[in-house]
């Protein structure tokens, strides 16, 4: 299913760098809408539950998303960003959520990462330098004991 319904005995799959959760999209997901959160979901992501949930592609087998953003010096001026579909990963069109791992080998020389979103949402500029204590610090403050479940 390109968004699941239920993935029992299986943790979810995300991955968080830079202060930024990235996650695929699941009815679980929906579910922190609350009682008949249908109507209260964002448009852009409930048509994908509604009009595609059954039709993984080639194009497409996950909706990744940017969920959520943990504040912190790296991500400063984009704290309010989340819920947007990822388009693609520094130029490499994401298909699933395990394409995020390849596209982030892409470029290595290049001082960014660059997340770009559906919908004409500002594209995402995380600096490479120091990421890892970056990394390394929002986990310890935010009580993330691992950054990655892809």
């Amino acid at each position: 299913m390109l968004v699941p319904y239920y993935e029992y005995g299986k943790q979810p799959s995300y991955l968080v760098t830079g202060g930024y959760v990235f996650q695929k999209l699941t009815r679980n997901y929906f579910a922190l809408w609350g009682d008949n959160w249908s109507g209260k979901v964002p448009p852009h992501l409930y048509q994908y539950y509604s009009n595609q949930a059954f039709n993984p592609t080639d194009e497409r087998q996950d909706i990744v998303i940017l969920s959520y953003v943990l504040p912190a010096p790296i991500n400063q001026g984009y704290q309010d960003l989340g819920r947007l579909v990822v388009s693609t990963w520094n130029g490499m069109k994401i298909r699933s959520f395990e394409d995020i791992l390849k596209a982030r080998q892409l470029n290595p020389d290049d001082p960014f990462e660059v997340i770009e979103f559906e919908l004409n949402a500002p594209k995402v500029v995380i600096p490479r330098q120091n990421i890892v204590q970056y990394d390394a610090q929002i986990g310890q403050i935010y009580g993330i004991t691992s950054l990655k479940n892809i």
